[in-house]
């Protein structure tokens, strides 16, 4: 009896999808190599950030397992969308980072905060988390507030007209799909190998999970 969470549920696949169901129908599992079932009374919370009525219809998500769990959707946006939330999340990670690094940093200052909130934050909470972590690390020990200069360099997903523009020019013309491709694998590289080839680093900017980054890496066989 308790609480199960399951993140990025948009990416089991669809056999284990099935098994799901199936234990949320019937509420009972069995042990591996085991013939007998035992009941179960939990609570099932499911994230995801994918769109899951598009996987539906796609036909990579079982439609019968979405209305199962969407019993109560809470829709969570974007933090780019409510940037409102950067300074309240921002002292609790230097509490969380305090806690875990054994340091005593007190505050962040107005103009490093500014320079959060004029982030788009592709990465979501996971890469504010990020970067107020590596933040605190680049600290000295009598450091005891968080200023501009120890602020890694914030990467943005906006295409802008320089040498670092993300924006891929297509001599031929090619399917949406084909596009959108592109520059999902363009992206994760870049962001791969500005964080030295660190999968655990890359995940957290692109906010999503281990597991979903290496499926991706495989499907545009990214090394």
């Amino acid at each position: 009896k308790g609480t199960i969470f399951l993140d990025e549920i948009s990416e089991i696949s669809l056999n284990t999808q099935a098994k799901l169901l199936r234990v949320l129908q019937e509420k009972e599992i069995m042990r591996v190599g085991s013939n007998k079932n035992i009941p179960i009374d939990a609570r099932v919370i499911a994230a995801t950030n994918a769109d899951l009525v598009k996987s539906v219809k796609e036909g990579k998500f079982r439609e019968d397992l979405f209305y199962r769990l969407s019993i109560l959707p809470i829709n969570i946006p974007p933090l780019r969308d409510r940037k409102e939330d950067i300074p309240l999340l921002t002292k609790r990670f230097i509490v969380k980072f305090n806690d875990e690094y054994g340091r005593n940093i007190a505050d962040i200052s107005n103009d490093a905060l500014k320079k959060l909130m004029a982030h788009d934050w592709p990465g979501n909470v996971r890469e504010l988390e990020n970067i107020i972590g590596r933040s605190i690390i680049y600290m000295n020990m009598n450091e005891k507030v968080i200023e501009k200069i120890h602020l890694p360099q914030l990467y943005t997903s906006q295409v802008q007209n320089n040498d670092n523009c993300l924006l891929t020019v297509y001599d031929e013309v090619t399917t949406l799909d084909n596009v959108i491709n592109k520059a999902e694998s363009d992206y994760i590289k870049s962001i791969y190998m500005k964080y030295n080839k660190n999968k655990t680093h890359t995940a957290k900017i692109l906010g999503i999970s281990l597991r979903s980054l290496y499926y991706k890496m495989e499907k545009y066989g990214i090394s």
